[in-house]
């Protein structure tokens, strides 16, 4: 359950926090849910640049919400990288 209006996550883990970033990714994300966002669009959301130089930012950010909303970080069902192309968002709610 991902809860826009404050900023949080709430998985079989619990309840978490989001980090200004983690929420601009996950906006972008949410905002095209079950559709794939290019990782361009993802650090523009965040970082207002393209991908150029933030690969291993997004990276590290976007393992840090999988480890917050996955069951299992190493094995994503709700945040789904798609090679080549970039990430989606898929079978997760808001409240």
């Amino acid at each position: 359950m991902i809860d826009l209006n404050s900023g949080s996550i709430t998985s079989e883990k619990g309840t978490f926090t989001l980090t200004a970033k983690e929420y601009a990714l996950l906006e972008k994300l949410f905002d095209n849910k079950e559709k794939i966002v290019t990782g361009d669009s993802l650090c523009l959301a965040a970082w207002g640049d393209p991908l150029y130089g933030y690969e291993n930012t997004l990276m590290v950010h976007i393992r840090r919400l999988r480890e917050k909303i996955e069951p299992q970080p190493s094995d994503p069902e709700f945040l789904i990288t798609v090679r080549g192309l970039g990430y989606k968002l898929v079978g997760v709610t808001s409240s």
